[in-house]
């Protein structure tokens, strides 16, 4: 079995930290390609979601992490 370990940050906190509506960015990630639950292993890239928003997302200097979407 191959195992991976990922830093992770919160969609909330991404959201806190870029001054976005924790709703509003939850509503377009819902409507995009991206499928998931409200698992605590849904994971999603910065560019992924930069795609989705259609702007950059800032995440305070951290490198190589994934963004939780589940709770």
């Amino acid at each position: 079995m191959r195992t991976f370990q990922y830093q992770c940050v919160s969609l909330a906190d991404v959201c806190e930290s870029n001054k976005l509506d924790y709703t509003s960015v939850m509503d377009r990630i819902a409507s995009s390609d991206v499928s998931f639950g409200t698992n605590d292993d849904t994971l999603i890239t910065p560019k992924t979601l930069e795609n989705i928003m259609g702007f950059e997302i800032v995440l305070d200097g951290l490198e190589d992490v994934m963004i939780s979407l589940g709770s």
